[in-house]
């Protein structure tokens, strides 16, 4: 067995999400970072994709689900690429960090972080 882990950062978005009326119908930046642990039978990667996870399936199922329309948490948003990535069962443990970059004026940044692993 191999395991290893995909980590995917700050990877930036404009979404629509917020439960405030003024987050209704404009986008906002939104910085998703993602640790996955995973799990492999076989112990040869042998230099071919098909014999790993591919990073990018992970980044592609969070930006279809930023696409999909309003959403009103970050622990919404975060709850939701957990259980789209993690139906792949070689997802082992993974871990999601969702932040919004334009909430306050003397903040960086605020958001979220889950963690959830296979049961």
């Amino acid at each position: 067995m191999l395991e290893y882990k995909i980590i995917l950062t700050n990877l930036s978005l404009d979404m629509e999400i917020g439960v405030y009326k003024q987050e209704h119908g404009v986008t906002q930046e939104v910085l998703v970072s993602v640790e996955a642990k995973v799990e492999l039978n076989n112990k040869n990667i042998e230099d071919d994709i098909d014999n790993v996870l591919n990073y990018a399936t992970i980044k592609d199922k969070i930006e279809v689900i930023a696409a999909e329309g309003h959403i009103h948490l970050v622990e919404s948003f975060a709850d939701k690429i957990l259980t789209h990535c993690m139906d792949d069962k070689r997802i082992t443990e993974m871990k999601v960090r969702v932040e919004k970059t334009e909430i306050f004026e003397n903040a960086e940044k605020v958001g979220v972080e889950f963690k959830r692993t296979q049961a």
